[in-house]
């Protein structure tokens, strides 16, 4: 095994292990490079993906460790790491850190890791991560900072700043903030390119005027969201729920019971699908 190709080689091995959820024999390919090619120039990658593999096997603390001394150590021995490979590890360890609850940690890390923007696929994701956690604690100014902020990320893949857009919709905090949402998101439903995410993109509109209490506006798109094209069975089963709760409220108990009806149908015929 002279060839110089054969740390990469076992590196891909891993990476392809690693990707059919395989992940024992992952670390093994992994653990073969750091062993015996431990001045390789992917050595670094090649302990992030252990690492990674590690998490998936609840192994946190030790893809933790790993990670702070591949960052850590190496800082104090100036010893420069590539942006790229920052990036990655900090990824790492905001996985380790969700896994053992420790979620301001794992804020911080997603923040560095953003901070290089080396991939830009896994720096929009981080992105939507992060904003998805601060959502969840509830502190929707946050939440609506750091979307607003991948909305604007110029290197981020379409479907990040679609998707971004639509949880800056679910987390308006201020009357203002709203409307300029409500904008945004009539502007983003007249471009073509967003055809696939109309169902989603009409349902927040549909929200945000039902907050408004321009009911009947709410309910034109609701129902435009449901004859969307290809429309998602899971948004379907939103919307009919969202009608049925609305004619409820106004005391409209018959449409709100077949909406209700509706909701039942989709999730049972959705998962006779999967069953299939």
């Amino acid at each position: 095994e002279r060839n110089s190709q054969i740390d990469n080689a076992y590196l891909l091995l891993g990476k392809a292990r690693y990707y059919s959820q395989r992940f024992i024999p992952a670390i093994e390919a992994f653990n073969y490079v750091i062993a015996n090619y431990p001045d390789a120039n992917l050595i670094a990658e090649t302990k992030i993906w252990r690492a990674k593999a590690n998490i998936r096997l609840d192994n946190e603390e030790f893809a933790i460790e790993s990670m702070k001394l591949l960052l850590f150590v190496k800082d104090t021995l100036e010893v420069d790491l590539a942006d790229e490979i920052k990036e990655q590890a900090n990824t790492a360890l905001a996985m380790a850190y969700v896994k053992v609850d420790s979620l301001q940690n794992a804020k911080k890390h997603l923040r560095l890791a953003f901070r290089t923007q080396k991939n830009r696929q896994q720096a929009a994701r981080n992105m939507f991560v992060l904003g998805q956690m601060y959502a969840n604690e509830n502190k929707k100014d946050s939440a609506a900072f750091v979307f607003n902020q991948l909305t604007t990320f110029k290197k981020a893949p379409h479907k990040y700043k679609i998707h971004a857009n639509i949880a800056l919709a679910k987390n308006v905090f201020s009357d203002s903030l709203s409307s300029s949402i409500l904008t945004r998101l009539e502007e983003l439903i007249k471009n073509r390119d967003n055809r696939p995410y109309l169902d989603q993109l009409y349902y927040q509109v549909a929200r945000l005027y039902e907050k408004k209490d321009s009911i009947s506006l709410a309910l034109v798109n609701y129902n435009k969201s449901l004859r969307t094209e290809n429309g998602e069975d899971k948004q379907k089963s939103y919307t009919y729920e969202s009608l049925g709760n609305l004619y409820f409220k106004n005391t409209e108990y018959q449409f709100a019971s077949s909406y209700y009806d509706s909701v039942l149908k989709v999730s049972v015929d959705s998962l006779n699908l999967r069953v299939r």
